[in-house]
């Protein structure tokens, strides 16, 4: 296909290096998304006793996410259709892309998100300019968007529209610039059902015009019934760590669906603990770490490999999604299931002894309040100037917990309540000396 030989000298374009093949009037601005690299994972093949298994590592787009791809679409066709405003609905990922792109283009972003987005989105739409409005849930973030577009002039912008769909769309076309045959089944995490939507639909398209043998989809999604982690980690629920694919209103799931109802796909469900396994063999295996969030696709895939529906010697495509991580907590939870990853972090902090800054003050904390529980401490650690997440700040205190410097002493619902040792409380002196 001309378009799709013609797209690959032009990738400094972006998504627009497929413009013909994009529903607007002329080719718009580009964060750099798109064109993601193609990954041969040997090992992990072998591992799993595939035949070959490559990875579409959509965790290089610009924001770290695929929906790069969609907001590029829909901010720009937002600004031809001559909107200075966008009102964007979101869980989080997506209303940080729709904040980057409308920056790009100068336009004035208001995201409204539930209260329980993470401090690492909340300061990125801030940073790009966007006006951020909290609201209870997902469901009233999508009502509210949507009175606001009609009422006062806004672009409603949310993760099922067709905009965002059709630049979804073009996974499909990198894919096949270089895989037009050879692979058995495409994984994909599903959440909403909106990135299943568009690659179907993509695939359906291009089949008419090329010939090449319909991969199979597989879409995993991962179980909500499960969530939650051990109880010293409980005032921080696991969604937090894959807030992006536990979706309360799956908008685009019904069309995501028809994939497998016509006999072209299958669903699957993964639990938490398969998927930070999965991050940990990644990163073993490939040497790519990644959020667990971005593996989500690959658990689903070795559950079906195992129970049989995957044939082992399959050729297949997995599309990952997920930024390179360094949130201490989130490295920690991948770690922790390997024991002697656990051991061998132990001796080194045996060996090094220090405490860090936020360590001291933590400590400084538990001590003046005598007793508190963690979300109090980050908040007091915010008050002093530490802008941290809260996540961070748990894998702190865990530590700290860890050394023996502070313990648990009770529980109020799901918070966990702590105080100083004696051995905090003299390390503490020390510090204040």
């Amino acid at each position: 296909m001309n378009v799709l030989s013609l797209a690959k000298t032009r990738r400094e374009l972006g998504v627009w290096s497929f413009y013909p093949l994009l529903p607007t009037s002329k080719a718009g601005i580009t964060l750099g998304e798109g064109w993601t690299p193609q990954l041969v994972f040997e090992r992990l093949a072998r591992v799993l006793g595939l035949r070959s298994l490559i990875v579409k590592n959509e965790s290089t787009n610009p924001t770290g996410t695929f929906v790069d791809r969609g907001a590029a679409v829909d901010v720009w066709h937002a600004y031809l259709k001559g909107f200075k405003r966008i009102a964007v609905a979101a869980l989080g990922d997506f209303a940080v892309s729709i904040s980057s792109y409308g920056a790009r283009l100068g336009m004035e972003v208001l995201a409204l998100v539930p209260r329980d987005v993470t401090r690492g989105t909340l300061y990125k739409m801030l940073l790009s300019g966007a006006r951020v409005d909290i609201v209870d849930d997902y469901g009233k973030a999508l009502d509210r968007a949507r009175k606001i577009a009609t009422m006062h002039n806004f672009y409603f912008s949310h993760t099922s529209s067709t905009m965002v769909i059709e630049g979804y769309r073009t996974i499909v076309f990198e894919m096949l610039t270089k895989l037009i045959n050879g692979i058995d089944y495409i994984v994909l995490p599903i959440g909403e059902g909106v990135l299943a939507t568009a690659i179907y639909k993509g695939i359906q398209e291009l089949s008419e015009k090329m010939t090449f043998d319909i991969p199979k989809l597989v879409l995993v999604r991962l179980s909500t019934s499960g969530l939650g982690r051990p109880k010293e980690w409980s005032e921080l629920g696991d969604v937090e760590l894959f807030r992006d694919v536990v979706v309360e209103v799956p908008t685009a799931l019904s069309m995501a669906m028809q994939a497998v109802e016509r006999g072209h796909g299958m669903l699957t469900t993964v639990d938490e603990r398969t998927v930070l396994r999965v991050a940990h063999t990644v990163a073993r295996n490939e040497g790519l770490v990644l959020d667990p969030i971005g593996v989500v696709s690959l658990a689903g895939l070795e559950k079906l490999i195992d129970e049989g529906v995957i044939d082992r010697g399959s050729r297949v495509l997995a599309i990952v999604s997920g930024s390179p991580s360094k949130d201490p907590f989130t490295l920690y939870r991948v770690m922790e299931c390997d024991s002697e990853i656990l051991k061998k972090l132990r001796k080194i902090e045996e060996e090094q002894p220090r405490l860090s800054a936020i360590d001291v003050e933590i400590l400084r904390i538990v001590a003046e309040e005598r007793t508190i529980h963690s979300y109090a401490i980050w908040k007091k650690l915010n008050d002093r100037g530490y802008s941290l997440a809260l996540s961070t700040v748990i894998y702190h205190i865990k530590k700290l917990e860890e050394k023996g410097l502070i313990r648990i002493v009770g529980r109020h619902d799901r918070r966990i309540i702590y105080a100083l040792t004696e051995e905090g409380m003299s390390i503490l002196k020390k510090f204040s000396e």
